[in-house]
Formats: C-alpha cells, sequence, structure tokens
C-alpha cells in the first residue's frame, strides 16, 4: 500500500504538465529547458545528496561493489538476450527503440526519489545511487551503440563529464573527506536542489502526454511487448537470481529491494532523445516511455508485494 501510494503521487505529479499543455498556457515544445535544468542541475544534485551520505565503511563498500558489477553484467547480457524479440519489430530503427526501451529504466529521475518516498534513509539508496551511475555510463556506452551500431560515436569524455557522474565523483570526495560534518549546509544546498527531480520529471510526462492519444499509446501491441519485458521480465529475473544466490552466499535484502526498485521503473526518458538522435523509432520511443510509466503504477506496486513475502 505504502508504494502504490506513493507511486499514485509521482503519476499525480504529471497532471500539471498535462493541464497546462490542454489549456495552452505552455506547448508541448517547451519541455527543453526543463530537461536541460533537470539533467544539469537536479540530477546531479540528487546524486550528490545522497552520494554524500552514503556509508563507505568495511563490508558495505564490497557490497557497493558487488552491486556495480550485477548492474553492469545484468544489463549487458538482458540487452543480448532482447535482441532476438525486438527483431520481431520490423525495421532496424523499429527495433532499436524497442530494445533500448525494454532494457533501460527511469533509475535516476523516478527510481530513485520513489525509493526515498518508500525507504526513507536506507542503505536501499545507497545501492540505488550505484545503480544509478552504472546505468548511467550504461547508457552512454551500450545505449548509444544500440541505436548507432557504431562504437566510433562512444566517448569516454563525455560519459566522464556527465553532470550525474561528476556529482558522484566529487560527492564520493565529499564523503570521505567529511567535509559536510564541518559544513552541513552544503548537504542542506544539495537536498533543495535535488528536490527538483521529481515534480520537473514527471511535469515533463505530462507534458509529453498532453501530446499523444491515449489510443495510440493502448492500442499499440508492441508497448505491451516492451513493457511486459521492462517491468516484468527484468525484475522477475533479477530478484530471482539474487535470491537463488541468496542460499549459497550473504545477499543483504537492501540490495535486493534496490536491483528490484531500480530495474522495475519504466524506460528511461532518453529513448526519445536517443532516437531522435540516431534516426530511431521517435513515435515508439514515446509510446513506449509514456506506456511503461502508466502501467508501472500497477507492476510495481504488485510486484513489490510479492517480493515483501518472500523475502
Amino acid at each position: 500500500i505504502v508504494m502504490l501510494r506513493n507511486v499514485l503521487v509521482f503519476l499525480m505529479l504529471a497532471v500539471p504538465g498535462y493541464i497546462l499543455v490542454k489549456t495552452k498556457v505552455i506547448k508541448e515544445s517547451d519541455t527543453p529547458p526543463l530537461s536541460k535544468v533537470l539533467i544539469s542541475v537536479g540530477m546531479p544534485a540528487l546524486i550528490f545528496a545522497n552520494t554524500i551520505s552514503m556509508n563507505l565503511e568495511g563490508e558495505q563498500v564490497v557490497n557497493l561493489s558487488i552491486t556495480a558489477v550485477i548492474t553492469f553484467v545484468f544489463l549487458l547480457l538482458f540487452n543480448w538476450a532482447s535482441i532476438p524479440v525486438c527483431k520481431k519489430f520490423g525495421e532496424r530503427p523499429v527495433c532499436v527503440t524497442a530494445q533500448y526501451s525494454a532494457v533501460f529504466a527511469n533509475t535516476g529521475f523516478l527510481g530513485l526519489p520513489l525509493a526515498k518516498a518508500v525507504f526513507g534513509a536506507s542503505p536501499v539508496i545507497d545501492y540505488m545511487v550505484v545503480i544509478n551511475i552504472v546505468g548511467c555510463i550504461m547508457l552512454n556506452t551500450l545505449g548509444v551503440y544500440t541505436f548507432s551500431g557504431d562504437k566510433k560515436v562512444i566517448s569516454v569524455k563525455k560519459i566522464l563529464l556527465n553532470p550525474t557522474v561528476l556529482a558522484f565523483i566529487i560527492g564520493l570526495a565529499f564523503n570521505l573527506s567529511k567535509v559536510c560534518n564541518y559544513v552541513p549546509e552544503i548537504q542542506l544546498f544539495a537536498n533543495h536542489l535535488s528536490g527538483l527531480v521529481t515534480p520537473i520529471s514527471m511535469m515533463i510526462v505530462g507534458i509529453k502526454l498532453a501530446g499523444v492519444k491515449f489510443s495510440k499509446i493502448f492500442t499499440s501491441t508492441k508497448m505491451y511487448v516492451v513493457s511486459f519485458i521492462k517491468l516484468i521480465v527484468q525484475p522477475v529475473i533479477i530478484v530471482g537470481l539474487l535470491l537463488v544466490a541468496r542460499l549459497f552466499i550473504n545477499v543483504p535484502t537492501p540490495l535486493i529491494l534496490g536491483m528490484f526498485t531500480a530495474l522495475s521503473m519504466p524506460t528511461a526518458g532518453t529513448a526519445t532523445t536517443f532516437a531522435d538522435s540516431y534516426n530511431g523509432d521517435v513515435d515508439g520511443a514515446v509510446v513506449y516511455t509514456l506506456g511503461t510509466t502508466i502501467l508501472s503504477s500497477i507492476t510495481i506496486s504488485f510486484l513489490y508485494f510479492i517480493v515483501m513475502l518472500i523475502i
């Protein structure tokens, strides 16, 4: 119930954007400035705020490192495994857009804020931060390659200079140096800016939703296939694998909950951006993003209920 209520609140945050477009106060094309604020300020602040408060001592460091490896390997293998299904969608632009949408989740703009709302100041957040950083790197490497098919377009410099990655690196430095113990205002400043992420990201969803007919979303067979893979298959597999591993080794519950929360999120919003940049299926990307976001209100809560019964 707690998860469901929080997911519904997040979805309701999309309503103002939808209304603003429908009442012609703003246009659907007005989202780029909001996206820039979100990517350049909000998300880095959210990562920084949570990184400087992470527990980086003893066994937890090992667990976080293992989480990074699990996330990397899982996304790599899942991307490969999704190719045969998505190839049936038609021409290459349509296939790669569906493949990307089925693999990469909105772990940052939606997953991390949702985890904070549900779990509060829990170790789950530490795992979510690490998963998000690895996901961000994978987006700009494997994700870019999925669309372009060209390794040359992958830029290590761009990855290292990505605001989110930079915020994580700086946050680690602040965490290890204990600067915030002497200047707690740094944490307060970051917390204020991080509050931009959820309302702005969901408002953008509402704005995009206003420009698409609901019938176009819910009559798309491809959307349901992508949603099934993204919202059900992916989180079920990762939780299943971790529970099996738990029979033989110590797998912390917060790690399981972090992986579940991250990978049960809807399609990453970058699907539309990448589709537009690399001649993909832009219309399909919009449908997948909006469709999975709406359906996730049901799947996240239901699967979370099952997971909590098991663990």
